[in-house]
């Protein structure tokens, strides 16, 4: 009795392992590590920069978020100061950096070999007035 125990354990076991290993090889890539989506990587390396991270419920995310193309790094500039945006829907977060910090970025996107789109500013410099006074005030208060 206890070796059929051990038979149908083994046969588990190995029926398992064609089910599930076949499913892990195509989630995990060449490091190793589980597959990401591109927006999810270059959060990781907005934050990895030194990026604030802000909820869209969050008063700044609310004035800038709606005008700001998803997806995209944002030079916002006013009165010869300089400030990086990062707006992701999917994780309804707003990201801000400083120049110090997307150069930091930009350091790592090209480490990571991060395609030259991700991480170059979107447009051209955009002034909004409600980003910087929201700004001024959570920098006042940090």
């Amino acid at each position: 009795m206890q070796r059929q125990s051990i038979n149908w354990l083994a046969m588990f076991i190995g029926l398992f392992a064609l089910v599930v290993f076949p499913i892990g090889c195509t989630t995990v890539g060449t490091s190793g590590a589980m597959a990401e989506s591109g927006n999810t990587r270059i959060e990781r390396l907005l934050i990895a920069a030194g990026f604030k991270s802000f909820p869209e419920s969050s008063r700044l995310c609310q004035k800038v978020c709606p005008g700001m193309p998803p997806n995209k790094v944002v030079l916002e500039e006013m009165a010869g100061k300089k400030a990086y945006g990062y707006y992701s829907p999917e994780s309804q977060r707003l990201y801000v950096g400083t120049p110090a910090q997307y150069q930091n970025f930009i350091n790592l996107a090209v480490q990571q070999n991060l395609e030259r789109q991700h991480y170059a500013p979107w447009g051209t410099p955009i002034t909004n007035p409600d980003f910087w006074k929201e700004w001024q005030k959570w920098e006042s208060v940090h």
